[in-house]
């Protein structure tokens, strides 16, 4: 299991994002690296998805790399996507997705959404926010490291 504070990665990413509370999500590779299963958000836990070509969530696995989708409704996983997030008001119009690797193995995946009626009704991802997102994890995953060197 990843060892990060969910809602504290949450609550900078919503920040920096400027996005509403529901919009950060992060699945966990099983160990056999076969199935993400959701860690967060709480409601989402025990939902799985398979790794596979057919998803923008597998493919980061598979090719250990990011995406950036500003037209979710293009992407082939986006029926899964808002039948698994439930979502009631506005759906999602856009979304970064971020493997986050151990050495060269990939252990979770996170995904960032933005919603909206129209895609003009939120400001595209772009390549910086990768940086952004970067930064964040190295911050929350080093703080982690150090407090359980000093047996926190």
């Amino acid at each position: 299991m990843l060892k990060v504070d969910y809602e504290e990665l949450d609550r900078q990413l919503s920040e920096i994002f400027q996005l509403t509370q529901g919009c950060v999500f992060l699945l966990e590779l099983d160990k056999h690296s076969t199935l993400l299963e959701f860690s967060y958000p709480p409601k989402l836990i025990k939902n799985k998805l398979p790794v596979d070509n057919k998803t923008i969530l597998g493919r980061a696995v598979i090719a250990k790399r990011s995406y950036i989708s500003n037209n979710v409704e293009k992407e082939s996983n986006f029926v899964v996507l808002n039948c698994l997030m439930a979502m009631r008001a506005a759906p999602v119009q856009k979304m970064v997705t971020y493997p986050i690797l151990s050495g060269d193995r990939v252990r979770a995946v996170l995904q960032i959404v933005r919603k909206g009626k129209t895609l003009s009704d939120s400001p595209d991802f772009v390549k910086e926010d990768l940086e952004k997102i970067k930064s964040v994890l190295d911050e929350l995953l080093s703080l982690h490291i150090v407090k359980s060197a000093w047996g926190e």
